[in-house]
């Protein structure tokens, strides 16, 4: 059973506040006459297609994450995900980086009755990596595609080619660190030390020891779907 996290009244009140400034957005700076204009041309059956793509999109997204989540053996609810998705996905579109969404919806998730973060982190992680290479290997179609049926100038195909190389460097990243625990610890170690020594604090060994210990419950469990290959 999920249990609906509390709505803080900080919560409420910046959603008040957002709306505000939309609504004052729209009457001082905004030609509501020529936005009633555009929206009056707008091909509908178009849109509705495009409504329906995206939705068919927070499905399958929805559906690859259930399935790792089972796979990880942390019970939930399709409807619980499908809702956590559109959360996350309304979060990547307000702030930058694209990792807002998986932050806030792991921390969601783990709030419920019986789920353990380090499983609903390490599900994350495997469904971003794939969703990655889908993405990359799309990029690469395309761009033979491109080169096959177009003449490209140069200076475009360098641009797709790096595009393409900064796309690849965190997956190749996430890989490498969520099969060598050691280098991972290693690397969080530094960091702990390194905010501790900035703070002008003590190392704290306790919560090092912690942190160890959550890195190999974490990498234990992206060895379980590494290993099966239903997952």
């Amino acid at each position: 059973m999920s249990q609906r996290p509390e709505i803080k009244k900080w919560v409420s009140l910046l959603a008040i506040l957002g709306f505000t400034i939309f609504v004052v957005y729209l009457l001082f700076f905004t030609d509501l006459v020529e936005v009633a204009v555009i929206i009056s041309g707008v091909d509908v059956p178009i849109y509705f297609l495009v409504f329906a793509c995206i939705l068919c999109v927070v499905v399958f997204n929805a559906l690859a994450w259930k399935a790792t989540l089972d796979n990880v053996s942390v019970r939930t609810t399709f409807k619980r995900v499908f809702s956590l998705v559109w959360v996350g996905a309304f979060l990547d579109c307000i702030i930058p980086g694209n990792w807002s969404g998986d932050i806030f919806v792991t921390y969601l998730l783990s709030r419920d009755e019986d789920v353990d973060i380090i499983k609903v982190a390490a599900s994350v992680i495997v469904k971003d990596i794939l969703e990655l290479l889908v993405i990359i290997s799309s990029l690469i179609v395309g761009m033979i595609l491109l080169v096959l049926n177009y003449s490209i100038d140069a200076f475009i195909l360098t641009a797709i080619g790096i595009t393409m190389t900064f796309l690849a460097l965190p997956l190749i990243l996430i890989v490498y660190l969520s099969t060598n625990v050691s280098v991972t610890k290693r690397i969080l170690q530094f960091l702990a030390r390194l905010i501790a020594r900035i703070k002008r604090k003590e190392p704290n060994h306790a919560f090092e020891q912690k942190l160890a210990t959550q890195i190999t419950n974490f990498h234990d469990v992206i060895m379980i779907i590494k290993k099966s290959q239903k997952a």
